[in-house]
């Protein structure tokens, strides 16, 4: 909401016209992918919302340069730059806006101006030290505890992430990509305002418009190209800064299209009309496309898979916590992505649930000797680790350790089903049965090696309705979320797997469990299931009723 109003200041400022700035305004609510972020607690919005607050002063202060507006002007872009540096991209546009204004007027050799934009653009950065504050009180984030010159420049510069930005690597696929996404956004008339706007900026009459057009050109391609390059799992949300750029395009194309109307005689009274229908055909499709499916995710979201990268939608991180925290050991030790880890931490610093447990962040601390020391849990597959340990799903958590369990939990529900003679279903858990945490049912299998197997076997979860209909089908390579290889079991050795079914609506449903074998010509030979009854391959587990 302020990166939006902010962003309608702006553009009422920039062409004098409220309804460019509403409609332009609009044009970025509505965007999917800014919607989408924007009801969530994540890092993404609030950077949006600081580069926007930075915009406004920047044309705040070109209407009416002095000494208070460059010190906000500095100290938003301080604070800005605290939050995400990829506002450094920003920095040369603000430098140049600076030498070029007080140029102008006569002031840009006076030192005390510039003493107190860097005082109040280094100000925020002092907000860095709350990493040694929450080091030495122990709280997270865990890894990032700078203690010499040489690990805060490693901090501060992200090596680890810059060297991700592969500007090299199919650059022109990249921008496709991006292209297409920033078209998703806007649509196609959404994109011609865009440069129809971006055109009116550039050959703008005041100095003060044209130099933002080219500011702000600068500032979307490099984002854009860095951006796209950026190879790491859901790069389109780095593009938002690009959004609120071309946002502003937008809201200068409406705006140019009611300032032709107007000296156009012939359709000046229909001006306003043009404008208005110019930003419909952006809002209208925008809402009715994007409104049901957004209100889904936020009241659902639905299951999550195996690699939890996004925790983020109704339930999912408030059922992992639930499912997850009360399975643990005491005093264990949680290794987990960013991802996994804040709503564990939330739960721990927030609501206080189970302080005994170590959540740390990233996975790669995993060793051996910190498996020899503490009960150690991951969240989520990794499957790099291979069959160097023993796995098995605890919860919506996996458990890692050097030798394999044997000992079956005593809160299952008893299962009695054995395939090849070889793997048996020692038993189920069902967390939840009301609907209340999401449209999901979430089940925890236990399998017990009877004899060593002898082949990898593969696991299937067919999910049936009332009428004995199949709704849902999850198949998993190995057992444990992936990561356990039958072949790698010792005799009487116990691993748990973990499901979650999504539901459509309350009612009574089955879960049924299939084993199979990937032959090596790439046919699939089903386990045969013993005792056998009516199916030969298929276990049947309980019919269960789900409500609300």
């Amino acid at each position: 909401a302020l990166c939006v109003g902010l962003l309608c200041d702006t553009l009422h400022r920039l062409t004098q016209s409220w309804l460019a700035g509403i409609l332009g305004g609009l044009a970025l609510a509505l965007s999917p992918i800014f919607w989408g972020q924007a009801v969530l607690a994540d890092k993404y919005i609030l950077n949006a919302a600081l580069l926007s607050a930075v915009l406004w002063a920047v044309v705040r202060e070109a209407e009416l340069p002095g000494q208070r507006r460059a010190a906000l002007t500095a100290f938003l872009y301080g604070l800005s730059l605290t939050h995400h540096r990829s506002m450094l991209v920003f920095g040369p546009l603000l430098f140049a806006h600076w030498v070029r204004l007080y140029r102008l007027n006569g002031q840009w050799r006076r030192a005390g101006l510039w003493l107190q934009m860097l005082a109040c653009l280094v100000l925020p950065l002092g907000l860095y030290a709350y990493l040694p504050f929450a080091a030495a009180r122990n709280l997270p984030p865990n890894l990032w505890h700078p203690a010499n010159m040489g690990d805060w420049w490693v901090y501060l510069s992200d090596q680890s992430f810059v060297a991700a930005v592969r500007p090299d690597q199919s650059l022109f696929g990249n921008l496709h990509y991006y292209a297409q996404t920033l078209r998703d956004q806007f649509g196609w008339s959404g994109l011609l305002l865009g440069l129809l706007g971006l055109g009116h900026q550039l050959v703008a009459p005041t100095p003060n418009r044209r130099w933002l057009g080219v500011g702000l050109l600068f500032g979307f391609v490099t984002i854009a190209v860095l951006t796209s390059s950026y190879q790491v799992f859901r790069n389109w949300v780095f593009f938002i800064p690009t959004f609120v750029v071309f946002s502003i395009w937008v809201g200068a194309g409406i705006a140019a299209i009611a300032q032709w109307a107007a000296r156009n005689s012939r359709i000046r009274q229909a001006g306003y009309g043009l404008a208005m229908c110019a930003g419909l055909s952006i809002l209208v499709p925008a809402f009715v496309g994007n409104f049901p499916r957004l209100r889904s995710e936020a009241i659902d979201g639905g299951a999550f898979d195996l690699w939890r990268n996004d925790l983020k939608h109704g339930y999912q991180a408030q059922r992992f916590v639930q499912n997850s925290l009360p399975w643990v050991q005491p005093n264990s030790w949680i290794l987990a992505d960013w991802e996994q880890a804040t709503p564990l931490w939330y739960a721990q610093q927030i609501d206080s649930q189970r302080r005994d447990v170590s959540v740390f962040f990233p996975l790669e601390l995993l060793s051996n000797n910190l498996i020899a020391q503490h009960p150690v849990y991951i969240g989520r597959t990794y499957p790099s680790l291979g069959d160097t340990y023993h796995y098995s799903a605890q919860g919506a958590l996996l458990r890692v350790t050097a030798a394999g369990d044997f000992d079956v939990p005593t809160d299952l529900q008893p299962a009695s089903a054995v395939w090849d003679d070889a793997i048996a279903l020692a038993g189920y858990r069902l967390y939840q049965t009301d609907l209340r945490s999401g449209q999901v049912l979430p089940v925890s299998l236990y399998f017990r090696a009877i004899h060593k197997p002898a082949v990898n076997y593969a696991v299937s979860i067919r999910f049936f309705n009332e009428s004995g209909q199949q709704i849902a089908q999850e198949d998993r390579d190995a057992f444990a979320l992936g990561m356990s290889a039958s072949t790698h079991w010792e005799q009487g050795e116990v691993i748990g797997d973990y499901f979650e079914l999504s539901v459509p609506n309350a009612g009574r449903y089955q879960i049924a469990v299939l084993l199979y074998e990937k032959m090596p010509d790439g046919q699939l030979r089903n386990a045969t299931l013993a005792p056998a009854g009516s199916d030969t391959v298929l276990h049947r587990l309980p019919w269960v009723t789900l409500g609300k």
